[in-house]
């Protein structure tokens, strides 16, 4: 392994390379069958053939992937094995113990920890994990199945530097909550035994900790981001107060100073009953509350800009936020609602030219190779920087990438899209006010 760390180090001091330079790296881990392999090459670097090169025609694999869609492309790809195998990951229960190399593709987005043990009843002579977003879930678990397992990382901007990828244009259009009408309505409570009181934001104070009725508040847009980034406030200082306090507690001398803050959280505290984990289902409601109200707003500034004549006649990819917003775009152009083969018809219209638009909510997130997008947009950053990056991938295969991001001015959408754009150089993105 050590010549192997070698040509790494080397290539990775270039700034020129090729993906027949990494190939050629990839083949020599051939001559060690029993290295187990963590492959986080940046989309587009073509991780599948990497991995082919890796394995010998004696070797007996399994292929473990997220999707059946990347599920039938591993079937489908020449694997000069003597045996292979390809399954999505819910079926690895099903499998007995005799490979000699088990693949997981797409390592990160398996739910790992919580499906690790299925993992664990299988010892191949050799794991090769790839991804093209790697973090510390998928860390953790690679390195609970392989603990020697050797990492080679390429991240996207070196890739643009070597000039394997082409440089990207992001457009980072920024938007702005209207606070001029109250026309939008905030629920708090979801009782069916209570009644559902309408107050106005201005009353929200007054009401806000009465426990008789549900409300619905009655907001300018910009008031309803004040409600639901207050609401998700609550629940972070509520799960910060009780891991204090059980900390303080398990300490055996408290000074002065940490005996009275205990005292006052155990106060606070005493006759709470809501678990930790249902706080941190709270943080996830609010957030995806966030979020859903974000893209269903920007919905009215993409209909309008798709209407530009800029974008007659242009191949456009569209990731919205839910399936009602793709069939927005156009019924007949969204993935979402064309289940199994009727999906697959719709991508291979859009790769045929004979449909314009390409609309879908994370179907094409990954495994699908598409050609000829003159634009690529992204109603709604997620908060992972990763999701955002695997989709913006999309695009990659264009020799001129151009991505389009929305966001709200002074909101967490601001900051997932300054995260996402963070990825890339900051020459690569113009910041547009609309």
């Amino acid at each position: 392994m050590k010549e192997i760390k070698q040509k790494i180090d080397i290539l990775h001091r270039q700034h020129t390379a090729t993906r027949d330079d990494i190939q050629h790296i990839c083949l020599d881990f051939m001559k060690h069958p029993t290295q187990s392999v963590f492959l986080a090459h940046t989309p587009r670097l073509g991780k599948t053939r990497s991995t082919l090169n890796m394995l010998s025609s004696h070797e007996r694999a399994l292929i473990v992937s997220n999707t059946t869609l990347i599920r039938d492309q591993w079937a489908g790809s020449q694997i000069h094995c003597k045996r292979s195998k390809s399954i999505c990951w819910h079926g690895m229960k099903g499998e007995l113990d005799e490979y000699d190399v088990i693949i997981c593709d797409e390592i990160d987005s398996y739910d790992t920890i919580a499906n690790l043990e299925q993992f664990q009843n299988f010892h191949p002579k050799r794991w090769i994990f790839l991804t093209g977003t790697k973090d510390l879930q998928s860390t953790k678990f690679a390195k609970t199945l392989a603990p020697d397992c050797f990492f080679w990382e390429i991240s996207a901007q070196r890739a643009i530097d070597w000039g394997i990828l082409p440089k990207p244009q992001i457009w980072a259009i920024g938007l702005t909550l209207d606070h001029s009408k109250r026309n939008c309505l905030y629920e708090k409570g979801k009782d069916k035994k209570k009644m559902t009181k309408t107050i106005s934001y201005p009353e929200w104070e007054k009401h806000r900790w009465q426990k008789t009725h549900n409300l619905a508040v009655s907001c300018t847009e910009r008031e309803f981001m004040e409600l639901v980034n207050a609401d998700q406030q609550y629940w972070k200082d509520v799960l910060t107060d009780l891991a204090r306090m059980k900390k303080l507690g398990e300490l055996k001398n408290l000074t002065i100073e940490q005996e009275e803050e205990y005292q006052r959280l155990w106060t606070k505290y005493e006759n709470y009953k809501v678990p930790v984990s249902m706080i941190q289902q709270m943080l996830n409601v609010t957030g995806n509350k966030r979020k859903r109200f974000l893209a269903e707003r920007k919905m009215k500034h993409l209909q309008e800009f798709l209407k530009r004549p800029k974008l007659e006649g242009k191949r456009l990819l569209v990731f919205v936020d839910s399936a009602k917003q793709a069939e927005q775009i156009h019924e007949e152009y969204s993935t979402f609602s064309k289940k199994g083969k009727a999906g697959l018809d719709v991508i291979k219209k859009f790769q045929e030219g004979e449909i314009p638009i390409l609309a879908c909510v994370n179907q094409l997130n990954r495994g699908v190779d598409l050609t000829n997008i003159d634009y690529g947009i992204i109603l709604q950053c997620a908060g992972s920087p990763n999701e955002n990056k695997q989709k913006a991938s999309r695009m990659f295969l264009d020799e001129f990438p151009n991505i389009i991001v929305f966001y709200f001015r002074e909101t967490q959408d601001e900051k997932y899209v300054k995260a996402f754009c963070g990825l890339y150089k900051s020459e690569y993105t113009k910041w547009i006010q609309a």
